[in-house]
């Protein structure tokens, strides 16, 4: 979570604009091709860069400074954000503690509010782009990305699929899988994280 969170403050310290697909590109926000070969914007390096078509391609792909598909194409699973109870977002920064459908060790972020399935108009005071309230958020105003919620503990996945065409993002939040679940348009992203110890 916390090294997804660190890519959103870049992304918005650079564009100053909450709607990524606005600024970066709708990307792979259409079709059903969840598991494709990644390196399209390999050519592009580092610079931002999107492919996008109407009705869904496998070519399609957004790049936000050489990270393909940080929104669109599959959901990805983000370990250190629990949902628990379908209402409260606990955090940790500690690998040790990255355990889901748990609290241990764990600090409450925030109090999820509004629908299960809505358009985010706020974001929680800290450092985490976790919403708070979903009432009067659209496509075009505040975030432009959805927040789903359901009810139990939940894990948390972000950017959004193909499948939910434009309401993926890179401010995307989705609290509706357990850590048990299993969706074919979601996945995740593999990360290095240097021991300290």
């Amino acid at each position: 979570m916390y090294q997804y969170n660190a890519i959103q403050w870049l992304y918005l310290i650079e564009y100053q604009n909450m709607d990524s697909q606005e600024a970066l590109g709708d990307g792979a926000d259409a079709g059903t091709d969840y598991d494709v070969t990644t390196g399209l914007s390999n050519a592009r390096g580092n610079r931002c860069e999107n492919s996008h078509t109407s009705g869904g391609s496998a070519t399609d792909y957004v790049s936000y400074r050489g990270i393909e598909n940080v929104y669109g194409r599959a959901t990805q699973f983000v370990d250190g954000a629990n949902l628990i109870s379908g209402t409260t977002v606990y955090v940790t920064n500690n690998y040790s503690n990255m355990t889901d459908n748990t609290t241990e060790g764990m600090t409450s972020y925030a109090t999820l509010g509004g629908s299960t399935a809505s358009y985010m108009r706020d974001i929680s005071a800290g450092v985490l782009f976790i919403s708070s309230s979903t009432t009067g958020g659209s496509s075009s105003t505040y975030l432009g990305d959805t927040l789903y919620i359901s009810s139990g503990n939940r894990t948390m996945v972000v950017g959004g699929s193909a499948l939910v065409t434009e309401e993926v993002g890179i401010f995307y939040q989705n609290y509706t899988l357990s850590s048990e679940g299993t969706w074919t348009g979601s996945g995740s992203r593999i990360s290095w994280a240097e021991n300290t110890v």
